[in-house]
């Protein structure tokens, strides 16, 4: 073997070792608690929900913020606060009576019909009745979470406000499924992927892509308010 083959040998070897823990390249996320360093977002926000968890729950409701995070903080409680005040989001007839399990039928009803190939989680007669022990025990807890969110909107909004809205929510169960995203303190920390990966790149219904922000921070907020996640969305004061 002469010294060309050697380093082509080399060269072959550094191209397919595999990056060590310590490797610094392409780690641009680091953790403000101990500077240690990610690949993604996601990684980094586990790695501080898993190691320094205290640190953050503590963090939360002691000493004073910034003038920044109050500022933020402001703008995030005055959107959640009025988010329903929006004429089209608002339940004109106070009278109006709204049957909640159908409107959930009617939501994902209109999504298998729509795009079976894509929602195929939600395609499966049910999880709950033919996957694992570990599947029903996920899709179980995802239920029940966004249940209670559509019971505390359900007499603020109109029916066919609250029919997009469980079209969203049934759009975010099949990503979460298809992700397998375990836990749902983590939900959040994958919003950006929800909107770019999954919703931009298939159009439901032509669903107003403002609005599906919208509602995907209020609630990721409502999450917060309730103490399932320490992730927070912020909004934009614009």
């Amino acid at each position: 073997m002469n010294e060309t083959d050697d380093n082509e040998l080399n060269t072959n070897d550094k191209q397919n070792k595999r990056k060590s823990k310590n490797d610094p390249e392409g780690r641009s996320n680091k953790c403000e608690y101990c500077g240690k360093a990610y690949l993604s977002i996601p990684a980094m926000s586990q790695h501080i929900k898993s190691k320094h968890r205290d640190r953050l729950i503590n963090n939360r409701g002691r000493g004073r913020p910034s003038k920044k995070e109050q500022t933020k903080k402001e703008v995030r409680e005055l959107f959640f606060k009025t988010f329903f005040e929006k004429k089209e989001r608002q339940k004109e007839n106070k009278e109006e009576i709204i049957n909640l399990e159908e409107i959930k039928a009617e939501a994902l009803s209109d999504l298998i019909e729509n795009y079976p190939n894509i929602l195929i989680f939600l395609s499966k007669k049910s999880n709950i009745d033919n996957g694992s022990l570990e599947e029903n025990e996920k899709e179980k807890e995802i239920d029940q979470l966004f249940n209670e969110y559509l019971h505390e909107i359900i007499n603020i909004t109109s029916g066919s406000y609250l029919l997009f809205i469980c079209k969203f929510l049934f759009l975010l169960k099949n990503f979460i499924l298809q992700e397998n995203i375990t836990y749902k303190e983590n939900f959040p920390d994958y919003s950006n992927n929800f909107l770019a990966d999954f919703m931009d790149k298939n159009n439901f219904f032509s669903l107003d892509n403002k609005e599906i922000i919208d509602i995907l921070r209020h609630f990721f907020n409502w999450m917060y308010v309730k103490k399932y996640t320490i992730s927070v969305l912020n909004i934009s004061s614009n």
